[in-house]
Formats: structure tokens, sequence, C-alpha cells
């Protein structure tokens, strides 16, 4: 940019000064209007997501260098919540502290993102380093308090699409700067790291969520928009050898179909049709948000109709106003551009099972927040710049009492689910959440009500004869639970909680082999789920199968230390084989962690000990079919 030669104004806030001030302001913003969400439950698929993955529960997987390198596991984002596990296991408070945290790095890495770019688009940067920091301030607050990113801060199983989008501002911002320096200085060591930690962090963002697969994108449009030679002119071969490299590799993708896709029972085509609706959504919470919603209910399109046209119609001026505001509005076309392509991979061709979520727009709000600030300050003139900061003050208080409430909402699943059945009425998976919340509160008689109007409302619905048959089972109905919970597993066989609770249900009616093959199937399908161990030695006990039940106590323990009371299962199972000192040991535990123990068993196991009967053998007599009978000792 051309300098005018001005030297910039003396005074107290110097640029070093303006910068902290502006990190403080945002820090303190999101303490002030998410103060309320570090206590929020966990909500929709957080339990299975977080508690009940073995990802989570277990540290086994990070040693392994195949887990770190499947992008399709989302590693880093999985590893943050193991971390979160081992120190807090059930405690929410804990999992949404790191996620406020992410945020607000987040906001700050957008901070000095915009802060970059205005610099690079200011004529004289020394001389109006005040208004490019309230600009860039103002964007930043406009990413942290706008209420549409609660979906990715206080939904706990969402910090994968802040911690992505973090690491995606800090790449992007990292390789800018780097290729400005390089630029400038025809190379240089300080270019290259800066360029080399952008790249990392861009992998980074990859390993905690897919969608940030797009950030060299994002560096080769940076630099498009933004570094210039000598003569002011983009490096254009530089630029079209990257584009063409990109190009092929996607032709390539694309010609060996290789494009994944979350969900077969919605096709490509339909798909892109039902974003073209999806994004116009998205637009209206983005300028209005009224509505919020989390789970929006949108149909899947299967043609086209007028909504879809006009969504198509959107996307394509959105382009086409990108292309022609490239030369002269560059930071708008910027912003609508980056809007565009952090939505990419989420609303194109890849189908996702839930067609519109709210934390989709957590990283396209970067350019969001880029165009309406720089839009608001281009359209006032120099004289009136006070009205547009009035104006982005009074908006970021609105906006951040609006996050505020949101939260409210979320520190309740029953308010969450109550709020989006007032909005989508006829949602049945909205009925069977809204049930579930019922039942955390213990109100059987509302659950039900909720999972029959969710069962005449979607007969298809697996999960609202799953969360049917849990209640039945609460309720002591077992008989009534298994017919449930068998046409749960009928129209959903891979959800593991339908066995579980069935397998449970089989015990309490004396069916043990079939409970027993049910808990089987669970782990099966998902090893990290702690009770199941549990619930199924206490069915290998009832069997007589000890040796069985000790393995699946000793399991249970090691994937939930916390839970004391494993240690009087797996006592009583020494004590069934004859390991009586092991069976005091492990009870003697128990009681120094406060659990409440039976003495009269602790004083049969000392006088059995006194006796010499824990030097005695055993063995386990069967019958034809292998079912164990009874045990017999010997000396």
């Amino acid at each position: 940019m051309v300098n005018k030669g001005r030297v910039k104004p003396a005074g107290f806030w110097t640029t070093k000064k303006m910068m902290w001030l502006g990190m403080a302001i945002i820090v303190v913003a999101g303490l002030i209007f998410y103060s309320n969400s570090f206590k929020g439950s966990f909500v929709f698929d957080d339990l299975d997501t977080i508690m009940h993955n073995k990802t989570v529960v277990l540290m086994d997987d990070y040693g392994s260098i195949s887990f770190w390198t499947d992008i399709n596991k989302r590693p880093l984002s999985f590893f943050t919540f193991a971390l979160n596990y081992q120190a807090h296991h059930y405690d929410t408070f804990g999992y949404h502290l790191i996620n406020f945290l992410i945020h607000v790095l987040g906001a700050v890495f957008t901070y000095f993102l915009a802060r970059l770019i205005f610099r690079q688009m200011d004529e004289d940067p020394e001389w109006n380093f005040k208004n490019i920091h309230y600009k860039s301030l103002f964007v930043a607050l406009l990413f942290l308090l706008h209420p549409i990113q609660t979906m990715g801060v206080t939904y706990v199983v969402q910090r994968m699409t802040s911690l992505a989008a973090m690491f995606y501002l800090l790449a992007v911002f990292l390789y800018l700067k780097g290729r400005i320096i390089y630029a400038k200085e025809k190379g240089g060591t300080q270019a290259i790291w800066l360029i080399a930690g952008g790249i990392l962090s861009g992998i980074l963002a990859v390993l905690s969520k897919q969608n940030a697969v797009t950030f060299p994108l994002a560096f080769l449009f940076a630099d498009l928009f933004f570094v210039r030679n000598k003569e002011g002119q983009p490096f254009k071969k530089y630029l079209g050898i990257a584009f063409s490299v990109m190009i092929i590799g996607f032709l390539t993708v694309m010609a060996f179909g290789i494009v994944p896709a979350e969900t077969s029972d919605i096709s490509r085509t339909s798909y892109l049709l039902t974003q073209s609706k999806v994004i116009l959504r998205y637009l209206q919470l983005l300028f209005l948000p009224i509505g919020q919603n989390i789970d929006h209910n949108i149909a899947v399109s299967e043609g086209i109709g007028m909504i879809e046209l006009v969504g198509m119609l959107v996307v394509a001026g959105l382009i086409f106003l990108a292309v022609l505001l490239y030369k002269k509005y560059r930071i708008i076309s910027f912003g609508i551009v980056w809007f565009l392509l952090a939505l990419s991979v989420e609303s194109s061709i890849i189908p996702i099972r839930d067609v519109i979520m709210e934390h989709r727009l957590y990283l396209p709000m970067f350019g969001f927040s880029l165009v309406i600030v720089d839009i608001l300050y281009r359209l006032l003139k120099d004289t009136a710049k006070v009205y547009a900061t009035g104006i982005l003050v009074v908006i970021m208080v609105i906006l951040g009492i609006m996050t505020y409430q949101r939260n409210e909402l979320w520190k309740s699943p029953r308010a969450l689910w109550e709020d989006s059945l007032s909005k989508n009425p006829a949602n049945a998976r909205g009925m069977v959440n809204l049930g579930a919340a019922f039942i955390q509160e213990r109100d059987y008689s509302n659950a039900l009500k909720y999972y029959n109007n969710a069962i005449k409302a979607d007969t298809t619905m697996g999960m609202a004869y799953l969360n049917r048959g849990i209640a039945l089972f609460d309720l002591g109905k077992y008989k009534f639970a298994v017919k449930d919970l068998s046409k749960a597993i009928a129209k959903e066989p891979k959800m593991e909680v339908s066995y579980f609770f069935r397998g449970v249900s089989y015990g309490h009616l004396k069916q043990y082999d079939k409970g027993i093959q049910d808990l089987t199937k669970v782990i099966k399908i998902n090893p990290g789920f702690p009770e199941v161990y549990k619930n199924r030695g206490v069915l290998f006990e009832l069997t007589h199968n000890y040796p069985e039940a000790l393995d699946d106590f000793n399991e249970a323990i090691k994937r939930n230390p916390n839970n004391k009371k494993l240690l009087v299962n797996r006592s009583k199972a020494y004590f069934m084989m004859r390991k009586f000192s092991e069976a005091l040991k492990e009870i003697k535990e128990a009681e120094k962690y406060g659990i409440e123990v039976d003495y009269n068993y602790i004083r049969n196991i000392e006088e059995r000990i006194a006796r010499g009967e824990d030097t005695m053998q055993y063995y386990i007599i069967r019958d034809a079919n292998g079912e164990a009978l009874e045990f017999e000792e010997e000396d």
C-alpha cells in the first residue's frame, strides 16, 4: 500500500497497548456473556459421543500412529475429551471451561487476522492504527458474541467445530503474515517459520474436524486478495500453479469416486438441493438471530422448488458479488469467499445425516463479521466514524444478551427441547429428546406421553422405541421394556444402548443367557461402555461363571476407576472363587473410600481365612450344554 509518509500520532495509546486492550476486552466480554454456560448439562449427542466412547474413556488409541492419521476419527478433538474425562469424568464444568477457552482464543486469532487484513488494505496503517484496531476488535467481538456461536461452544461435543476453527484462523493468520513478509523481503527465515507454523496449524485443524480440509484454499485466497509484489500485483504464477494443483486434485477425487458421505440415505443431488434452502436459513440466522433451534428439522429436497431456486440464486449472487467487488472492495469480497469456502464441505455434495446444524456457521462467522464491520465503516464517512463505533457497541451488547439468554436454555435439556418443539411441534426427534429430559427429572408420565407422540408421528424412529423401552425399564416393567427395545433393535440394529437395556431387562426376568448375549453385542459394538462390563459381570455371577464375572469387573474398574462400588463386586467374585485374601483386600479398599460394607460379610471372610480355606482349589461342574451347575472344593 502507498505510505503517505506521515508519522504515527504520539500519545499514550500505542499499537501494542491497543492490542493488549483489545485482547482484554475480548476475554472480559466472553466471561460476561458466557458466564452462565459453565454448568450446563450434557445434552443430545454428548453422552454417546463422549461418555460412552471407548476413545474417550480409555487412553489406548492415542499411542497408535494410524489413529492420529485417520482424520475421520477427529483424533485431536477426542484426545482433548479424553483428557477432560481423566480429570473430570461426569462433571461438566471442566468440559465447558475448555470449550470457552477455545472460543476466546478463536476470537483472539480472529482479531489478529482481521487486523492484519485491515492493515494490508489501509493506505497509511501507521497513521490509522486506532481505526484499524477498532474495526478488528469489532470483527472479533461479533465472532465471539453472536448467539449462533453458542452451539459451537456450549454444546460440549461441538468442541470439534470450535477447535478446528481456532486452528484454522491461526493457520491463515500465520500463513498470510509469513507470505507478506516473504514478498517484502524476498525470503527470510522468519517468513519461512511463519508459513510452516501456518501449515502445522492447518493440519491440527483437520485433525480436529474434517471440514478444515479447505485450509490450503483459504491460504491461496488470502494470498490472492492481500499479498502483492512491488508492482502492486498478486503473484500470478505462484497462484496459477497452486490453484491448478488444487483443481486437478479435486477432479481426481471426483473421478475415482472417493468423495466421502456420512450417510447413504440421502443422495448427493438431494443433499445439494437441500443445502440451497439451508443456506437461506443460515443467512437469516446470521442477520437476524431469531428462531434458533437445536434441531431445525428441515426436510430433504427431492426436486427443485421455489425455495431451492431462490437459494441457488442467492448463492450464485454471492459468488458474482465476490467477483464484482474484488478490485474496489477487496475485504468485503474476501469475507464472502471465506463464508462460502468455510461452508463448502458441509453444504455441498457430501451427504450428512443432519442437513442443518447451527454450529456449521462457527467458522463462516469470520467472513460474515469481516463483511458487516467493513461495510458499516465504509457507509459512514470519516467525520461520522464515531457513529459506526457506537452502533457496533450497541449491536455487540444486544448480541451478547441474546447469547446469554440462549446459554440459559443450554443449561437445561428440558428447556432446550421445549424451546425446540415450540418452534417445530411436529418434530418427532424433538419429542423423543424432550421425553428424555423428563426422564432425567424422574417425570415418567410426561416422558411416556412424548415418546408415545413421537411413535405416532414417526413409526420408523428406533430412538422413540428405545427411549420408551428405557422408561419402562426404569419403572420395572421389564417384559414391556424388552418388546420396545426389540423393536428399536429391529429398526436400528447398531444402536448399542438398545442391546444394553434389553440385556439388563433379560437379567431381571432371569433369562440370564439372553442377557449375556445382548451385553456381549454391546461390547462388540462399543467396547468403551463401562456399565456394560459391570452388568455382564453380575449376570455371569448369577450363572456361577465367577472367573468371567471377575474379568468383567476388572474391565469395568479399568474403564471407570472412580466407581469404587465396583470393588465390592470384585470382592464377591473373589469370594465365590474361594480367593478369600483377595476378597478381603477388595472389600477393605472399598471401605476406605466410604462405601457401605456388610461387616458380617467381612467377618465371614476373616473366619474362612483363619480356618485355612484360602488355600482350597475349586472347579466347575457343567452339564452337557456347558451350563455351570455347582462348585466342588478340594484340598
